[in-house]
C-alpha cells in the first residue's frame, strides 16, 4: 500500500496543468468500499512526525487507510501511528442525518454493538459527545430513532456523573449483560457550535518538535477512548477530489485505453482512457480494477451512453451526481462492472428519487430493468413504490403499460393502497379493454382480484353490468358468487378460499385522516435536496411535522362482511409526542420510544357504535360468538397525495421513524402532510 501512495503521489504531481502546493495522500480506508452506513469513529496517534528532510520516505511512511463519514479524506503527510482496528471502549455514531448525530455504538472485542436507552440520559449524553470531540450533548436520543443496529447489544444500564472520560468509566451491567431489544438502541446529538479550531499544532518525532501548520482543513473530533493522549485527524478532501478530477479530465499519461460500444462487435462511440493506478485502488473486485491489459472493452445500451464519463471519473474521485433519469444506467454500469458501492448506493437514493417523478414513466422503466436484469432488491422496491400509491398509477398512462406479467405480480400484493377493490377492478378492465387477451389471461387477472371485498351493492351492480358477459363466460360468475356467499355466513363457516385478506383500502368505510399541522407561511423554504452521491452514502434530513389534534375517533364495521355490518366497532386514534401525553389519553402506553402513534378500541365505548344499535337478534354478537377475527391495523404516512410509508400497528402502536436518513420510507420534502389510519379486519384461522 505504501508503494501504490508513492506512484500515486507522483502522478498527480507530474500530470500538467494540475498545481498543488501540499503533498496529499488518499484515503479511500482499504477501497474494498464495504457496503452500509459510514460512521464518523474514533482514531488515535502516539506520536506524530513532520519532517521536511525525509519528505518522501515521511510520506511513504504516514500512509494509512481511514474513511471518516463516509468521504475520502486527505491530509498533509505525516507520520503516524493510527490503529488497524477500533480498541475497546471506542464509540461510533450510525444513522444519523449528520456526523455530530446517530445511534451510539461501542467496540468490545473486535465487534461493533449498541447501546440499551434503560436509564438513558443527558449525562451519559454529554459523555459520548465530549469523547468524540464535542463540547456537549443537546439531546439524549431514545427508543432506536437513528436504527436499531445489526450487532449485539453490549451496554446497559448506563449511569455516568457526566464528568467520566468514556462510556466504559460509568456504571453499566457489564459488558454484554442486558434486558433489551434492539429497538432500545440510544442515540445522541451533539453540539456542533463549539467545534475544535483550525489549528496550526506543533508535534514531535524523538523529542524535536516541528510546527505543522494546516490551512483551510477540517479537523475531525476522533479520539480513542482507550488513547493515553488524543489526536486529530485532519482533513483536505475537496482539493484531492479536485486534483483527480483534473487528472481523469486530461486524459493524458494514461495506461489503459477504454472503447465504449452501444453493441458486442460494434462501432466505438467514445475513446477514453484511465490511469492504472487509480483503478487498481478500487479493490472491490471490479472487472476494471482487475483488467491488466492496456485496453478495456465496455458494452453500454445507447441510452447510458451519456453517463459513461461520470462512471470512469468516480474511480477517481469517489462521487457522482444520480438523478431518477440516471440511476437507471448508472446502476446497470455498476453492476455490470462489478462496482458494489456504487450499485448498493443506488438502491439506497431510490427511497429519495422514485417520489419525483408523478407520472410513474420512470418508476416502470427501473421495474422493467430490474425484471430484466434479475435485481430482485431492485424489483422489490420499485413493486413497493407503485403498490404504496397503487391508486393514483392505476390511474395514470403509464398503468397502460405495464406488461401482463408485471400486472399480474402487481395483484398478488396484499399491500395496494386503493380507495376500494372496486377501483382495482376498473383499472384491470380498462388495462384488459385496448388489448385482444384471450379468455386465459383475463382470468388469470381477474382471478387475483378480491371480489370479497367489494360490497353487496357494488356486487349487485356489477352483475347487472356485466349480464351478457356472464351467460357467455362463467368464470366471473363463479366469483361473483362466492363473493356473495362471503357477505352471507360468519366466520367460523368461512373455508379456505373464502377468508380473503383485505388491503389496503383508504375508503371512508375503514380509514381515518389525521392533518398534520400546515406548513408556517412566513418560514423559508427549504433548500431543495441536493442529490449528491459522496461514494459511500447519501442522507437526507425529512420533516415530521406534529398533528394539529391529539387523536380523533372513528367507527368502522367489525367485519368486512355483511353478516356483521350492524356490529360497528369504535376506534381512537392519536400521536404522542410523550409518555406523559400518551398516558393522559388512556391509551395503551410504551415506556419509551415516543413519539408514538396508536389505534385501539375506544375506551370510552367498549361495545358497539351507539349510533348503531347492535347486532340483529337473529345472529348474536360475532366477537363473542366468532372469534377468529384479528386486526392488522397501519397507519399511513402521506406526503401531499402520495404515500411515502406504510407503519404497521403492532400492538396498536407504532413509533414514529426519525425519517433523517433513506429507508425504509420513501422521502417527503415538504413535510408529511397527514396520518391515515387504516383497519384491516382478517380471519385467524
Amino acid at each position: 500500500m505504501a508503494s501504490l501512495a508513492k506512484k500515486l503521489y507522483k502522478t498527480i504531481d507530474t500530470a500538467p496543468d494540475i498545481k498543488t502546493t501540499v503533498n496529499y495522500r488518499t484515503t479511500f480506508l482499504n477501497s474494498s468500499e464495504p457496503s452500509g452506513q459510514y460512521a464518523f469513529t474514533q482514531t488515535h496517534t502516539k506520536a506524530w512526525m513532520h519532517n521536511h528532510a525525509a519528505e518522501e520516505s515521511r510520506c511513504t511512511e504516514a500512509m494509512q487507510w481511514h474513511k471518516v463519514g463516509g468521504k475520502a479524506v486527505d491530509a498533509t503527510c505525516y507520520r503516524s501511528n493510527f490503529p488497524t482496528a477500533a480498541d475497546d471502549g471506542d464509540l461510533r455514531l450510525l444513522g444519523g442525518g449528520l456526523e455530530s448525530e446517530g445511534r451510539v455504538e461501542v467496540q468490545y472485542r473486535g465487534q461493533w454493538g449498541t447501546v440499551c436507552d434503560d436509564e438513558w440520559d443527558m449525562a451519559d449524553a454529554h459523555v459520548v459527545c465530549r469523547s468524540l470531540g464535542y463540547a456537549n450533548a443537546t439531546q439524549a436520543v431514545t427508543g432506536g430513532r437513528f436504527g436499531s443496529g445489526a450487532g449485539p447489544i453490549l451496554l446497559d444500564d448506563v449511569r455516568c456523573l457526566g464528568t467520566e472520560r468514556s462510556l466504559i468509566n460509568c456504571k453499566t451491567k457489564g459488558w454484554s449483560v442486558h434486558d433489551c431489544e434492539h429497538w432500545e438502541a440510544a442515540g445522541v446529538r451533539c453540539d456542533t457550535s463549539n467545534h475544535f479550531p483550525m489549528m496550526s499544532s506543533t508535534t514531535s518525532a524523538a523529542g524535536d518538535s516541528h510546527s505543522l501548520s494546516v490551512s483551510h482543513s477540517l479537523v475531525s473530533h476522533t479520539f480513542s477512548l482507550s488513547a493515553e493522549f488524543p489526536g486529530y485527524h485532519l482533513e483536505r478532501p475537496m482539493e484531492l477530489q479536485q486534483s483527480l478530477s483534473l487528472l481523469y479530465l486530461s486524459q493524458k499519461h494514461c495506461q489503459v485505453k477504454i472503447l465504449v460500444l452501444t453493441a458486442q462487435g460494434g462501432p466505438v462511440r467514445l475513446h477514453l482512457c484511465a490511469h492504472r493506478l487509480i483503478l487498481a485502488l478500487s479493490q472491490d473486485g471490479n472487472s476494471l480494477s482487475h483488467n491488466r491489459s492496456s485496453g478495456i472493452q465496455l458494452v453500454v445500451p445507447s441510452d447510458c451512453l451519456a453517463f459513461v464519463e461520470d462512471f470512469i471519473r468516480y474511480f477517481y474521485t469517489k462521487s457522482m451526481d444520480i438523478t431518477l433519469a440516471s440511476v437507471r444506467c448508472v446502476h446497470e454500469l455498476a453492476s455490470s462492472y462489478g462496482v458494489r458501492a456504487l450499485r448498493e448506493a443506488c438502491h439506497q437514493l431510490l427511497y429519495q428519487l422514485l417520489p419525483q417523478d408523478r407520472s410513474f414513466a420512470l418508476q416502470l422503466q427501473l421495474y422493467s430493468y430490474a425484471e430484466a436484469a434479475q435485481e430482485a432488491e431492485l424489483r422489490g422496491l420499485c413493486l413497493r413504490y407503485l403498490a404504496l400509491n397503487c391508486q393514483a398509477f392505476s390511474q395514470s398512462s403509464a398503468w397502460l403499460r405495464l406488461e401482463a406479467r408485471q400486472l399480474s405480480a402487481l395483484l398478488l400484493r396484499s399491500d395496494l393502497v386503493l380507495h376500494g377493490e372496486l377501483s382495482l377492478y376498473r383499472a384491470v378492465e380498462a388495462w384488459l379493454l385496448p388489448r385482444a387477451a384471450g379468455p386465459g389471461l383475463r382470468h388469470e387477472l381477474l382471478g387475483r382480484l378480491r371480489f370479497a371485498m367489494f360490497s353487496p351493492e357494488q356486487l349487485v351492480a356489477l352483475q347487472s353490468q356485466r349480464g351478457p358477459e356472464l351467460q357467455r363466460d362463467s368464470f366471473l360468475l363463479q366469483r361473483l358468487l362466492q363473493a356473495f356467499r362471503f357477505h352471507s355466513l360468519p366466520v367460523a363457516r368461512l373455508g379456505a378460499g373464502l377468508g380473503v385478506e383485505p388491503r389496503i383500502y383508504t375508503g371512508p368505510d375503514w380509514t381515518a385522516l389525521l392533518p398534520l399541522e400546515p406548513a408556517d407561511p412566513g418560514a423559508p423554504p427549504d433548500p431543495a435536496p441536493a442529490l449528491r452521491y459522496d461514494g459511500f452514502r447519501y442522507v437526507h434530513q425529512l420533516s415530521f411535522r406534529r398533528p394539529a389534534s391529539p387523536g380523533l375517533t372513528f367507527s368502522t364495521a367489525r367485519f368486512p362482511s355483511r353478516y356483521y355490518s350492524s356490529v360497528r366497532v369504535r376506534w381512537a386514534a392519536a400521536y404522542h409526542p410523550s409518555a406523559q401525553a400518551c398516558r393522559h389519553s388512556q391509551a395503551s402506553c410504551p415506556p419509551r420510544g415516543y413519539p408514538v402513534v396508536t389505534l385501539s378500541p375506544d375506551p370510552a365505548h367498549p361495545g358497539p357504535d351507539p349510533a348503531h344499535p347492535g347486532p340483529d337478534p337473529a345472529h348474536p354478537d360475532p366477537d363473542s360468538a366468532h372469534p377468529g377475527i384479528a386486526y392488522r391495523n397501519l397507519v399511513l404516512f402521506l406526503c401531499g397525495s402520495q404515500v411515502a410509508l406504510a407503519l404497521p400497528l403492532q400492538g396498536g402502536r407504532a413509533a414514529v421513524p426519525s425519517f433523517t436518513a433513506l429507508g425504509p420510507h420513501f422521502s417527503c420534502d415538504s413535510g408529511f402532510s397527514a396520518l391515515r389510519f387504516v383497519v384491516r379486519p382478517t380471519v385467524t384461522h
